[in-house]
């Protein structure tokens, strides 16, 4: 009976290439539990504590520009002896200033979100344990840049994986783990043709990936919410960012009473 024998080298390579597999996967779900979970509840965290003076002083920023504007329009129309239509007047107004409106309305509905997620059963210390531990072994089966050639309904089941994760869905995580269980990952290749070549790439084009994922991460602790985790975690510092905010608000509240008064003023004219 023969003894099959393996080449070192291709024996060195296969190791690489699990140890990449298994490095990549932790780097993933680490960039993942930030994003889908971290980076929400720190962005939650932010909007009960002092985004929502962020929304008042831009919402009031915003109407003191329609105003001002408004005024401009209707001073305008006196100066030329024109009719004015203020329903008109208004509607144009509105849709000069319709990206504005647009973005009050995603601040509005990011604080919506931030209440109703406050609001929402959280997992327990050990459900996060297990959804965690569920993630990991199905993007070792199913994740695209560890699996090649994956199937049309393999993507899918992924695509429902992450979706159950960033939802949170422990349940929905076994039953999926449960529906990937068949799926195996067939690493046991005969050694022939190119195959050495073919492991090299691919160690290659993983090595690569592992310095992408590096960057992606960095860039999520560097962009917003995960940069204002430093603020929430300094109560002294949210105090101080707080007290700002409102005294720039109540600025910007005088602000506006002061041009309402103004155009109240100017119809006041028109009228009498």
């Amino acid at each position: 009976m023969n003894n099959l024998i393996i080449h070192p080298e291709y024996s060195n390579l296969i190791d690489r290439l699990e140890e990449l597999k298994i490095i990549i996967t932790e780097k993933i779900a680490k960039k993942d539990y930030l994003i889908f979970h971290e980076c929400k509840n720190i962005e939650t965290a932010y909007m009960l504590k002092i985004g929502h003076l962020d929304f008042k002083i831009f919402e009031t920023k915003l109407n003191i520009r329609k105003i001002k504007r408004e005024i401009a329009i209707i001073q305008k129309h006196i100066n030329l002896q024109k009719e004015i239509d203020l329903n008109f007047i208004k509607n144009q107004i509105e849709i000069e200033f319709e990206e504005y409106i647009l973005k009050l309305e995603e601040k509005a509905a990011k604080i919506n979100m931030a209440i109703n997620r406050a609001m929402n059963k959280t997992l327990s210390k050990e459900e996060s344990l297990e959804i965690k531990k569920i993630y990991k072994e199905l993007i070792l089966k199913l994740h695209p840049d560890l699996n090649e050639e994956l199937s049309k309904n393999e993507e899918d089941l992924f695509f429902k994986v992450m979706e159950s994760y960033e939802a949170g869905d422990l349940e929905r995580l076994k039953v999926l783990k449960v529906l990937a269980s068949d799926i195996s990952n067939n690493e046991d290749e005969p050694v022939e043709g190119n195959i050495l070549d073919k492991l090299k790439e691919n160690i290659n084009l993983l090595e690569i990936r592992l310095e992408l994922i590096d960057k992606e991460i960095d860039e999520v602790k560097d962009s917003y919410p995960y940069n204002k985790k430093f603020l929430l975690d300094d109560e002294e510092k949210l105090e101080e960012n707080k007290e700002i905010l409102q005294n720039e608000l109540n600025n910007f509240i005088e602000t506006l009473a002061m041009y309402k008064k103004k155009l109240d003023y100017l119809l006041n004219s028109i009228n009498n």
